[in-house]
């Protein structure tokens, strides 16, 4: 129940600002910032904003650091202490289902989603290969179709499982992949 909570809050972070009604700046990686998140550190573009949240309930500690540009593009960096039992599959279904209450509560009905594909995806991470889920999912808001491309990719041992979860419009893509690889390639365990 803490895992869907958690990524139905940053769902509704996603829904707001990544809608792709924003032109998408290029990702300002000759001046990256770092960010902390527990016991990780989490390269980012300079151009890009952070905010992090924490919480603990029920023996779980959960943190999570939002990322997003200054257009559309935005990513999430999770840690669950103690691991979370959940499939590559299970945390996109999650995620795309936070996202579809969020449209439902949030903006009234007016937003409508729509997942049109999903595949497994995997990435070098942490020196380690992390499987996920990449897929496009429409969002629709007054008329306008405005389809999304989102990645999820976690990993876990015994103390914690980490999620990062990338998204923007498929348009912006290609501009927003940089600085999603800047987040991707710069997460690090403190100390390492």
């Amino acid at each position: 129940m803490a895992a869907r909570l958690a990524v139905f809050v940053v769902a509704t972070a996603v829904l707001g600002g990544g809608c792709g009604f924003f032109m998408e700046p290029k990702p300002d990686l000759e001046n990256k910032k770092t960010a902390q998140l527990g016991k990780f550190s989490v390269e980012y573009a300079g151009n890009w904003k952070t905010e992090l949240e924490t919480d603990e309930a029920g023996g779980m500690t959960f943190s999570s650091l939002t990322i997003e540009s200054q257009g559309s593009a935005i990513a999430m960096v999770q840690v669950f202490e103690p691991a979370i039992d959940f499939s590559p599959e299970q945390v996109f279904e999650t995620y795309v289902e936070g996202m579809l209450e969020a449209s439902k509560t949030e903006f009234g009905g007016v937003l409508d989603l729509s997942v049109h594909s999903e595949d497994e995806f995997s990435r070098a991470v942490l020196g380690s290969t992390w499987v996920g889920r990449t897929g496009t999912v429409d969002v629709t808001l007054l008329g306008e179709k405005v389809p999304n491309r989102i990645q999820t990719v976690q990993h876990s041992n015994d103390e914690r499982t980490v999620v990062i979860v990338v998204q923007a419009p498929t348009e912006d893509w290609k501009t927003a992949s940089p600085g999603f690889d800047a987040i991707y390639d710069g997460l690090k365990e403190s100390g390492s």
